[in-house]
């Protein structure tokens, strides 16, 4: 596809390649390290540094003629620590060669005899044998190739799905192992974390056994794979949710348990590939791929549970993360929680196990929030992990972002103002500026860098007796039904009253969303530390406004 040298610094630039998967050779004197990487727009940046090895060991795959052009990741990752000391000597080498090569049946009539019992009468459509094989060179002699029946570790294997099998229905991997014909699970790894994942265009193994494979299928279907409902038009549907965003891929999840009332749906690969599938077609389709792709994930067939835990494994956030998913929205009938890229690699940090993000209905109401929510909804959306049999609670998605989506209809007596509230451990509500209610998906929408409980508030319009017949009344009740700029009483605005600096500043801040707590230097000697002005007085020096 396309080579380069780096500079001095190691940076390098390969130009005109398209969205894929691929393989990227990294080769210094003589060690040659293959990485596997995920390029999904034009500007493409690499996540992480590749660093080479102290030691001269390799990592290389080979495709023979005819074969899937399979791409390879985790295969630098499989050399041990005896290899590495080994390749440290002047003279020594170690390499580690994954060889994929397109078999017929009559080859290997044994084993393909156990795949076909084991496929149950269903279609075999290509056999592929995997084979992985260590060289050691010493003294720079090359010894004899050893084939590795298994590698420390699970490696990724991506076949572009082969044409006669696109459109077919039931995709499963077989393979037979020391003599022993096995099926692959579908979706989620199984004792020893070995799986497939069939999307549209790609068939991922996650294995570290090698030998004969075979990938079967059913007759009958006309898309996707066992497991995945082809009828449903809403979970193909496509859609850019904000200008700018990303075009986003849907996909339904089912509830995989329930405990105690509370209703579960574990992640699988297969929606998180097959909704990001989607999206990379429609972006493509539309010119659209600049922004990215996101993934947007609706648990479906809830029932009475109220509660609803979304739980993510550390896999499928390392996929997330490592293909750039640049939106990931998780979608309940009650709220949706819509996370950047930043806050996806916030939590993979934060995180040494399966994360849970929990959406609960808030009843608790205190102070203000018996009169701005009243009944109108609030829902707790929480994360955390599990690590030494303790629940670790995350808080903070730090410099990311996330965007909370609650449904609401007013009713037509609320000819106010509708805003976001977020609401505290004791149900005390304070006002989140910047909220707006939008019209296209009748819902509160809202961002923040936190996980929180987030409702409905409302302001009744019309409330000053003395702008009514004011040129500015409009524009007044927007900065009021914002919490820009209140009135001097709950009934009077004083429209024609001189505006201070200090509110003035107030003003532009909380338009800005700026926070309060990032400002606290007493600029001026006019500003009192404990005015409601003064953080944002120090907001706007600080901006040169």
């Amino acid at each position: 596809m396309g080579t380069a040298s780096t500079d001095a610094s190691g940076n390098f630039i390969i130009g005109g390649i398209p969205n894929g998967t691929y393989n990227l050779m990294v080769t210094k004197e003589s060690k040659v390290v293959t990485v596997l990487v995920v390029v999904d727009n034009e500007d493409y940046v690499l996540s992480e540094p590749i660093k080479m090895p102290s030691g001269t060991t390799n990592s290389i795959v080979e495709v023979k003629t005819g074969a899937p052009d399979i791409v390879v990741g985790n295969l630098e990752e499989q050399f041990t620590q005896e290899d590495k000391d080994f390749a440290q000597i002047s003279g020594n080498k170690v390499e580690i060669k994954l060889v994929a090569n397109l078999i017929n049946k009559e080859e290997i009539k044994d084993d393909a005899d156990k795949i076909s019992n084991a496929a149950g009468g269903n279609t075999i459509g290509l056999y592929l044998d995997l084979s992985a094989y260590k060289t050691r060179t010493e003294n720079s002699i090359p010894g004899t190739p050893q084939r590795l029946g298994v590698l420390p570790d699970i490696i990724e294997i991506v076949l572009p799905m082969p044409e006669k099998l696109k459109g077919k229905s039931g995709i499963t991997v077989h393979r037979v192992h020391d003599g022993i014909p096995q099926t692959l699970q579908n979706g989620s790894p199984d004792e020893n974390g070995e799986y497939f994942v069939a999307a549209t265009d790609t068939i991922t193994i996650y294995t570290k056994s090698f030998s004969t494979y075979a990938i079967s299928y059913t007759e009958s279907g006309t898309g996707g794979s066992a497991g995945s409902d082809s009828s449903s038009e809403t979970s193909k549907a496509v859609c850019s949710r904000w200008p700018g965003q990303p075009v986003m891929g849907r996909e339904d999840i089912p509830v995989t348990h329930t405990e105690n009332g509370e209703a579960y749906a574990a992640i699988t690969e297969k929606a998180v590939l097959d909704a990001a599938t989607r999206a990379w077609e429609e972006a493509k389709a539309k010119g659209k791929t600049a922004n990215g792709i996101g993934i947007s994930l609706t648990v479906k067939d809830l029932g009475d549970q109220k509660v609803v835990g979304f739980i993510i494994p550390q896999y499928i956030l390392k996929i997330l993360t490592e293909k750039y998913i640049r939106q990931f929205e998780l979608r309940s009938g009650m709220i949706a929680l819509n996370l950047d890229l930043e806050a996806l690699r916030n939590l993979r940090v934060q995180s040494t196990g399966d994360v849970t993000i929990t959406m609960a209905p808030e009843t608790r109401r205190s102070g203000n929030a018996q009169t701005i929510i009243i009944n109108r909804p609030v829902y707790r959306v929480t994360a955390g992990y599990n690590k030494d049999g303790n629940h670790m609670e995350i808080k903070s998605i730090g410099n990311g972002s996330a965007i909370y989506s609650i449904p609401y209809t007013p009713d037509k007596e609320e000819s106010g103002y509708l805003y976001a509230v977020s609401v505290d451990e004791q149900g005390n509500a304070t006002r989140i500026t910047n909220s707006a209610y939008d019209v296209n998906t009748n819902s509160i929408i809202f961002t923040s860098n936190q996980f929180q409980a987030g409702g409905v508030g409302y302001t009744q319009g019309n409330r000053f007796t003395d702008i009514s017949t004011h040129w500015a009344k409009e524009a007044m009740d927007y900065a009021d039904g914002r919490g820009l700029i209140t009135g001097t009483s709950n009934t009077v605005f004083s429209p024609d009253d001189n505006i201070t600096r200090g509110m003035l500043a107030t003003a532009l801040g909380r338009l800005a969303n700026v926070d309060p707590g990032l400002y606290q230097a007493n600029s001026f000697t006019d500003v009192s530390s404990d005015s409601n002005a003064a953080s944002y007085a120090d907001w706007a020096n600080k901006k040169v406004l």
